[in-house]
């Protein structure tokens, strides 16, 4: 007869002899019950980001070098790479001419480095270390690239600055404050950095001359906008505006036709308004029988001296460049009065 034993650890309990049917139902009711009440503990699955690993090369400034290990850090958080494969992703991230020398500088197993080991043999291979002073002598050269915005030029400034050093401990005893000048020598030379000339005036002539290094930032981002914004629609706003200004000229105090003495219409030769617009167009002058003014209005050439024009824009007077007759070189024309009374000449 078969004997059962209690399957949870811990536990001696024996069943007495019990007859083999009974025992196999009560072998096979204990493994649902098992199963049912007590699942297996689901394993937390980890989500892998996709992402391009940084890049680092001999020859990079600390600048770049700050650069890369923050990628890093973010790349092996957001890849989730374990430790026993992370000395060599950490390696792939070199090209290939600083891997060669890292192999050839170590002399030894890689991927069996620690990382903080690993990265200081990279910083010393591909990091060009420079002196302090060199570092503030290229902050003071950076200048804004044309076509990039403020703030683009605002953090390579940071980038830079923060290799100058620019923090200071007070020599008092007892006293360990740190002076930060980093935002002050930024603004300085952000301001004489601007690619614009015209948004540099406008900063210098400001009345406010108290501004932080943000509100000074926030304050040339607004002048590029305006500009952006005038340049999107420069066209349509110049077309506009000179058809604002022809307006306001034509309805001026004093803008009035000459021939009829009402409001002008259009340009003095134009023609085309004037058939369509001034009611002195069909009339004959009764003073220079010249037709398309008003006896009021007839006036003397300046250039010419002869009455029914006005000067030598118009194409009757015989010394403009305008003039229609052509000399007839002393021969006889039969319409040339009638060609004379019958055009309109301003």
């Amino acid at each position: 007869m078969p004997v059962l034993q209690c399957p949870i650890d811990g536990c001696n309990w024996k069943s007495q002899d019990l007859d083999e049917a009974f025992a196999a139902a009560l072998t096979t009711a204990l493994q649902i019950h098992d199963r049912t009440v007590h699942p297996p503990l689901a394993q937390p699955s980890t989500h892998k980001l996709k992402l391009d690993p940084p890049s680092i090369a001999t020859g990079c400034d600390p600048d770049q070098w700050s650069a890369f290990t923050r990628q890093w850090k973010m790349y092996k958080t957001g890849m989730a790479i374990t430790d026993n494969v992370l000395p060599t992703a950490l390696f792939y991230c070199c090209d290939t001419n600083l891997r060669t020398d890292i192999m050839r500088d170590l002399q030894g197993d890689v991927a069996s480095m620690l990382e903080t080991d690993l990265l200081k043999a990279i910083k010393r291979l591909a990091v060009k270390e420079e002196s302090t002073l060199v570092q503030r002598i290229k902050l003071n050269r950076m200048t804004q690239s044309p076509g990039s915005n403020i703030r683009t030029f605002l953090a390579s400034l940071r980038g830079q600055a923060s290799l100058c050093q620019y923090k200071a401990t007070c020599k008092e005893l007892g006293c360990n404050h740190i002076f930060d000048y980093s935002d002050e020598i930024i603004k300085d030379n952000l301001v004489r950095g601007i690619a614009d000339p015209e948004i540099m005036s406008d900063l210098l002539g400001d009345s406010k001359t108290d501004r932080t290094l943000e509100e000074t930032v926030s304050f040339i981002a607004q002048k590029e906008q305006g500009k952006v914004t005038r340049s999107a629609v420069g066209d349509s706003a110049s077309a506009m505006s000179a058809t604002c200004n022809t307006q306001k000229r034509l309805q001026a105090a004093g803008a009035k036709c000459w021939a009829c003495g009402g409001p002008a219409h259009g340009q003095r030769n134009d023609r085309k308004a004037r058939s369509r617009f001034c009611e002195a167009w069909t009339f004959t002058c009764s003073k220079c029988t010249v037709k398309g003014h008003y006896t009021k209005s007839c006036s003397k050439c300046t250039t010419c001296g002869v009455w029914g024009h006005r000067d030598a824009s118009s194409r009757i007077c015989t010394q403009g460049k305008g003039h229609r007759n052509v000399s007839n070189q002393g021969k006889s024309t039969k319409d040339q009065e009638q060609l004379r009374t019958s055009w309109l000449y301003l």
